[in-house]
């Protein structure tokens, strides 16, 4: 999440500096408003979560597989379902943790991931309290994030103002 929001800035910000250099909001500025609504989602939901709230789950069911990254290196996916009960209501969901590690430690490293995830052991949850289906094993925005989509945000408006700038020419 953090690599892809830092992508998605740096190339709002190339365009902006595009924009500037230029003076011409083509491909520069569709570039930055594009970078900058693929991110902003992902920050504002981050940020949203962080007023869920905690619940106890039980683990269901664990399982891995394997997939390739975006540089095409296989790693393994440890997933971990689990259920918890809100207001009278049984609800379920699932987590994930990406396993990048080389190829002769992968094995304890799943080994590690499944004796903490066994089924039946009890885990933290945060659900939001408007829709408890929806739920999360972490909570909350890190302030690198919050920060990134400050500066998303700032960007999406200096390709604005550059944008007015250049049609006023």
């Amino acid at each position: 999440m953090l690599i892809r929001l830092f992508v998605y800035g740096s190339l709002a910000l190339i365009a902006a500096g595009a924009i500037a250099v230029i003076g011409r909001p083509t491909f520069p500025l569709v570039a930055c408003v594009i970078a900058s609504v693929l991110a902003l989602p992902a920050v504002f939901m981050r940020i949203w979560r962080s007023h869920w709230i905690a619940a106890g789950a039980v683990v269901t069911g664990v399982s891995t597989r394997r997939k390739k990254n975006p540089e095409g290196k296989d790693i393994i996916i440890f997933e971990f379902h689990y259920s918890y009960i809100v207001s009278g209501t049984q609800y379920t969901g699932a987590g994930e943790c990406e396993i990048d590690v080389p190829r002769y430690q992968e094995e304890d490293a799943v080994a590690q991931l499944s004796d903490s995830y066994k089924i039946g052991d009890r885990i933290s949850i945060y659900y939001a309290p408007t829709a408890p289906s929806l739920s999360a094993t972490t909570r909350g925005a890190r302030l690198p994030e919050v920060i990134g989509g400050i500066v998303l945000l700032l960007l999406l408006v200096m390709c604005g103002y550059l944008f007015y700038r250049a049609i006023r020419r």
